[in-house]
């Protein structure tokens, strides 16, 4: 019974870790997923001029799908002065596992999406692509020690919770 009650304080503890680096993974899947977003609205707006609606109807993307992300910003309606993809962050904000850097880049691009002239919403496009791939590049580096730790921190919590039990 005494090993039982080891394995299930072992498993519990390093499946903690191995859920907590799981967070790291999916922050950097959704920095990918919104500077693959921007990409396709910058070739939407530049190449075939496209209405908001149609280019987010035309988009899809596992990871922005999963979190609801995709489903908030179709169902959007304009109600202010700002864009629906700004709208959208603002209200699905708490539930993307972006860090903060991102989720500013996000905003200062969606803020006035749609209501600037084609050639400077292209260029602004630009910008914010090249900013989401360089913090892409950052938190990578970040995100690999980060899980390596999360996991080995689970195991090892694990394993000196079983030795002081003994």
């Amino acid at each position: 019974m005494k090993i039982i009650g080891f394995f299930i304080i072992f498993f519990s503890c390093s499946a903690y870790g191995f859920l907590k680096s799981l967070n790291y993974i999916k922050m950097l899947e959704e920095t990918r997923a919104f500077e693959l977003f921007l990409k396709h609205i910058r070739d939407e707006i530049s190449l075939h001029q496209t209405r908001q609606s149609e280019i987010f109807a035309k988009f899809e993307n596992k990871s922005l799908e999963k979190n609801g992300f995709m489903s908030v910003l179709r169902s959007e309606k304009i109600c202010n002065d700002k864009s629906l993809f700004y709208n959208a962050l603002l209200k699905h904000q708490k539930s993307l596992k972006v860090n903060r850097d991102v989720m500013n880049i996000l905003f200062d691009f969606s803020s006035d999406f749609g209501r600037l002239p084609l050639k400077e919403q292209c260029e602004k496009c630009a910008l914010a692509i090249s900013a989401l791939e360089d913090a892409y590049k950052t938190q990578k580096a970040d995100t690999d020690a980060k899980v390596k730790i999360s996991r080995y921190v689970g195991v090892m919590c694990g394993l000196a919770i079983i030795l002081l039990l003994m």
